[in-house]
């Protein structure tokens, strides 16, 4: 009975305009629980792509064909990068159903497995139909397809993670996905270790690509966001509402039924809506205080991009007396503990970026982290000895989750309603800096690993400048809401 009433009085106060175009549903389990999927969804298929990244300039290196590996990921970056400028446009243009959207941007994911399968089965056969350019060709070709597809990919997890939350827990949300995801740092070390030790690279490949197609399948079952806006504003306080009232959950029912329909016709076709610059150009305008947060964007892309290009490469050179297989073995653990961490901390850093009242907290926790992987980094270079490397992929791992949660947390909570435009701008420099990355390891050999510790210390000291801007923004108009704030 008390419910009921606090229901009527509810309803007094904040009613719900069920005639609107678009209300909102704050925070509900049945969103976690779309997150938690997704997450899954990106586990299965980072698995292969994360290993792909890891061993592919190792792997065609014992195929005899020379930085095919480094040029093959440097092409995805920076066709990941352009493919960023079409991304919202195509988000909104093509499919309002999530589910299609992400299995258009799966499906070139399998096209490299695929294209690596060619290339084991060509290593042994130096016919003229399997000769060193066909090979180059087919692999540059699809490793650009495939990073059109990634950047799609990341642009829509942005989205959707931003269309499941309410003001109060973005941080958590994104953590809940990275906990599942980067679930596949553990899983994809492990498999790639036992496939090349058993299989070798044709059945690396294979397998690599039948699990590719499994988390395409997945994307059928991927299910739209509850949680729909209408200008911005929050229809229902969550701290309002009687979670166990059936009354409300029937009202819930309905009302979402109605606003997914409707939903459908939130982005349709327009002339606004072009391939090209012009878009991303207004928004740039429009919201320049994102230009404050390019350069964390591109310590992002040049993190990844000095892990993937340079972790490998340092941790072999300490292995020189050690065979192909010891070494593939001894890579494969060092990859897992990026991953093990990352789970483990995902959910629990996630939390802690909601509850913090002082964002610019979170964000210099970030820039230390950063700043001892690249101390650490610079320090063990020079001792020869394996066992630091394993350290340096646990805190790589680390300050990898806490870059990406405060982006996406930061992104989804300050420009919420330009959210394919945000992760599209995110995207684009984070991949622009993952190919220089490749790019400098791949001219600069053998002085490379100097080069590069120079280049992610100038990008960790260009975060340290950008600080007082990244507070203002934070503590400007629009406030971040702590988990225990009221809307």
């Amino acid at each position: 009975m008390g419910s009921i009433k606090n229901q009527e009085e509810m309803s007094q106060v904040n009613p719900i305009d069920t005639t609107s175009t678009v209300a909102r549903i704050p925070e509900n389990e049945l969103n976690k629980g779309k997150v938690t999927y997704l997450g899954i969804f990106f586990m299965i298929l980072l698995c292969s792509l994360n290993s792909y990244f890891q061993y592919s300039s190792l792997v065609f290196n014992q195929m005899s064909y020379s930085k095919l590996g480094m040029l093959s990921v440097a092409t995805f970056f920076i066709s990941s990068a352009g493919g960023t400028i079409y991304a919202p446009w195509f988000s909104r243009t093509y499919f309002h159903s999530y589910s299609k959207k992400f299995l258009v941007a799966g499906v070139p994911h399998c096209i490299l497995l695929f294209v690596g399968i060619i290339a084991s089965r060509c290593s042994d056969n130096r016919e003229e139909e399997c000769s060193g350019i066909f090979l180059y060709l087919i692999v540059l070709v699809s490793s650009c397809i495939c990073g059109l597809g990634n950047a799609l990919l990341w642009v829509l997890q942005g989205a959707y993670i931003t269309d499941c939350t309410s003001e109060r827990n973005k941080g958590e949300f994104f953590g809940i996905f990275f906990q599942y995801s980067q679930v596949s740092n553990i899983f994809g070390p492990l498999l790639s270790s036992y496939l090349f030790k058993n299989y070798g690279t044709s059945g690396y490949f294979s397998f690599m690509f039948l699990l590719t197609l499994v988390s395409n399948l997945l994307s059928f079952f991927i299910k739209e966001p509850m949680a729909v806006y209408q200008n911005g504003q929050d229809q229902l306080r969550s701290s309002e509402y009687d979670q166990n009232s059936n009354i409300y959950f029937e009202n819930y029912r309905e009302l979402n039924e109605k606003l997914i329909q409707r939903n459908s016709t939130l982005h349709p076709p327009t002339n606004e809506d072009k391939l090209d610059l012009t878009r991303l150009k207004q928004f740039l305008v429009e919201k320049y205080q994102i230009k404050f947060y390019f350069p964390l964007f591109f310590l992002n892309g040049f993190f990844l991009g000095y892990y993937w290009s340079q972790i490998g490469f340092l941790a072999s050179s300490k292995m020189k007396n050690e065979t192909v297989d010891d070494k593939n073995e001894k890579l494969g653990i060092i990859f897992l503990l990026m991953g093990l961490i990352q789970p483990i901390l995902g959910r629990k850093l996630g939390a802690s970026f909601d509850q913090m009242e002082d964002k610019v907290l979170y964000y210099k926790r970030v820039i230390f982290v950063s700043f001892v992987c690249t101390v650490l980094v610079i320090i063990f270079y020079f001792l020869n000895f394996l066992w630091p490397f394993y350290i340096i992929s646990a805190m790589f791992g680390f300050g990898e989750l806490l870059i990406k949660g405060f982006i996406g947390g930061a992104l989804s909570m300050k420009f919420n309603d330009n959210s394919y435009e945000s992760f599209a701008m995110y995207r684009l420099i984070s991949n622009i800096a993952s190919f220089v990355a490749m790019i400098i390891s791949t001219i600069f050999t053998p002085e490379v690993p100097l080069v590069m510790m120079c280049c992610l210390a100038f990008n960790v000291y260009t975060c340290i400048i950008y600080t007082p801007k990244i507070k203002t923004h934070l503590s400007g108009d629009v406030m971040f809401a702590s988990a225990h704030s009221n809307y």
